[in-house]
């Protein structure tokens, strides 16, 4: 005899059929099945040989449901005629399977979606409100099951048999309905006061989150982590507002649950003040926060402040690129301009212009100072408050000076007479307090001996006689004497054999002025919300004076100490007056020079340094190492003082 094997789903009708040789038609045969792991008869069948084949029909028999198997291989034999012979090659599997889905705490799960694969046939479908499915007449073949968004498998309770048990967490994908940043990381402006129509201002943010496909009461799960190298102020606090310590999140998570279908959840979370500050959100919908089901966000403190610009009309400035750059770089701050107003001449108060020629220059020159800058502060139209500012652009800045009484001999006609005091003053011909003649009185008086014909000769110095040009003669006024006085000055020199008498000898002349000086010239200064800034003609001088100037308003140095952090961290480099005025850095100076009265001309190199130059800026990068920590640690929540 010969034998061929099969595979057929349990229940259903086989054919069992074996080849014979010399049995005619008609015989009875008898099939009886066994099983083959252990031997055991299941059963048998009567049949009958036709045209040289024994054949039988038989129920097959399989796993039962609740067995851990899925398929039975078995063999049969056939008995006719007193002969007997065993075919095998016959297979029975379960071609059924019924799958119960339970959620990670062995809840039901409805609707978990699945597809099934096995040989070539596909299937997809769900759990159903039973959660459970069953699939039925399946081919012979290994099962596959896997599972489909927003469903994955945590583990199989039971994977043997046609009856299945599986743990499914559903994870739906978080949607960041606000901020939605190209990149992932989103700018927060936590220095503006909250508003609803900019929720990017404020330092508390509230992220709006969805889940794609949600439903009410479907979990989101949130955990941060603060960057290291955070500032250290800690008022506000920084973190997750009502966020836990926990194994998914061990530096502070919370969960959340959608409100309704399709709604959304707020996440606030406090970023704190300091500038450059970085936290970042992980979103999921699992606490797993498996890949491609969490969104990333990172969030970086910046604060903006603002400026208005009041420059002499038609005089070109210099860019700020540079300030700005060491404010973004620094102290994470943007420094924009939102208007600009121009003064003209015929606008600015008597004596905002000084003569272009006594400063080495072709055109008049805008000065403000102590004398009119309060008329300058009143073109400040303050929308921005409290983070505006007024920067204040002129070419020099002279400070009202004094009236100095000069009394110099004079042997010539021309003469260059010092004023007192030269490193703090200059001279002009204007007064730069009202426009006036910066000549008050002058007179002049012979010192020819009694007996002379000048002997007891003066009169007035002319104003026209003085001429001032900070640059051709620094510290003095040129004096270009005329009339009378012109006519009998001299060094009194008596040739020998003549009398000091004579009349044509020439004795020199006193001179006496009562002349206003300025007080300058400086470089600028922060009164409240107005900075005061001069135009010099080295763009890094400019910008250095710029940012030098904002620090100050930005409370450095150490003006504030910003909480959480300690005064001591600067290191003691904070230094007042020394010839500057206020509260500066020494970062550079020599320790050996630190016990000096006076500053002036040192090697500072933080720009809070007390001392610039109009051409030459301070030897700095910007923010020292010392003062970066205070000025991002700064809340930048009011510029003005």
């Amino acid at each position: 005899m010969a034998r061929k094997g099969k595979v057929v789903g349990a229940g259903k009708t086989v054919d069992l059929i074996v080849r014979t040789s010399g049995i005619g038609d008609g015989e009875q045969a008898q099939f009886e099945i066994f099983r083959k792991k252990d031997d055991k008869s299941l059963g048998t069948a009567q049949g009958k040989v036709v045209q040289g084949k024994a054949k039988a029909t038989w129920k097959a028999q399989g796993p039962e449901p609740d067995d851990d198997e899925q398929e039975w291989e078995l063999y049969y034999k056939v008995r006719c005629k007193g002969r007997e012979t065993r075919a095998s090659g016959l297979k029975v599997y379960t071609d059924w399977i019924e799958v119960e889905t339970v959620d990670p705490d062995g809840n039901p799960l409805q609707g978990a979606i699945y597809e099934l694969k096995v040989s070539a046939t596909k299937r997809r479908g769900d759990s159903g409100t039973q959660a459970k499915f069953k699939e039925e007449d399946l081919p012979y073949g290994r099962v596959r099951i896997d599972w489909k968004d927003p469903y994955y498998l945590v583990e199989w309770v039971d994977e043997k048999g046609p009856k299945r048990k599986a743990k499914v967490r559903k994870v739906l994908e978080p949607k960041l309905l606000w901020p939605a940043p190209r990149k992932g990381v989103h700018k927060q402006w936590v220095n503006h006061a909250p508003d609803p129509k900019h929720p990017e201002y404020g330092s508390k943010i509230e992220l709006r989150v969805t889940l794609d496909g949600g439903l009410k009461g479907d979990p989101l799960f949130v955990k941060t982590a603060f960057a290291a190298e955070n500032s250290k102020r800690n008022d506000p606090q920084p973190g997750l507002e009502g966020a836990n310590c926990t194994e998914w999140a061990p530096e502070g998570g919370r969960k959340f649950t959608l409100p309704s279908d399709g709604g959304e959840v707020k996440v606030p979370i406090e970023l704190g003040l300091a500038g450059g500050d970085v936290v970042d959100v992980w979103l999921s919908g699992s606490e797993e926060f498996r890949r491609g089901k969490t969104v990333k966000l990172r969030i970086v403190n910046w604060r903006k402040v603002y400026y208005q610009a009041t420059v002499p009309k038609g005089r070109r400035i210099h860019s700020l690129a540079r300030a700005k750059s060491y404010l973004r770089q620094q102290a994470f701050v943007e420094y924009v301009e939102y208007a600009r107003v121009q003064v003209d001449a015929s606008s600015a108060p008597k004596g905002s212009w000084i003569r272009g020629i006594e400063l080495g220059k072709r055109a008049d020159q805008l000065n403000v100072g102590s004398a009119n800058k309060a008329w300058f502060q009143k073109k400040f139209q303050d929308t921005k408050s409290p983070l505006g500012c007024h920067l204040i652009l002129c070419d020099t800045q002279y400070d009202e000076g004094v009236e100095e009484r000069i009394s110099a001999t004079v042997r010539s006609v021309l003469s260059k007479i010092p004023i007192k005091n030269g490193a703090q003053y200059d001279v002009f011909s204007r007064s730069i307090k009202d426009g006036s003649n910066a000549l008050k009185s002058g007179t002049w008086k012979s010192l020819a001996p009694a007996g002379h014909p000048h002997h007891g000769k003066s009169g007035a110095i002319d104003p026209k006689w003085i001429t001032c040009n900070v640059k051709k003669y620094p510290n003095r006024v040129r004096l270009v004497l005329g009339g009378e006085a012109a006519r009998i000055v001299g060094k009194g020199t008596v040739p020998k054999g003549r009398k000091a008498t004579d009349a044509e000898v020439r004795h020199p002349l006193r001179v006496e002025l009562k002349i206003e000086v300025a007080r300058g010239p400086f470089l600028g200064e922060q009164d409240d919300k107005h900075q005061l800034l001069v135009l010099s003609p080295n763009k890094a001088a400019f910008n250095a004076t710029v940012l030098h100037e904002l620090g100050h308003a930005l409370a450095q140095c150490l003006s504030v100490v910003p909480p959480g952090l300690d005064a001591a961290d600067h290191k003691n480099h904070k230094y007042t007056n020394k010839g500057h005025s206020g509260p500066h850095c020494r970062y550079g100076v020599p320790k050996a020079k630190w016990a000096y009265a006076e500053y002036w001309g040192l090697p500072g190199r933080c720009v809070m340094f007390g001392e610039g130059s109009s051409t030459r800026p301070p030897r700095s990068r910007g923010f020292c190492k010392y003062c970066r920590p205070f000025v991002r640690a700064h809340d930048c929540k009011k510029i003005h003082t």
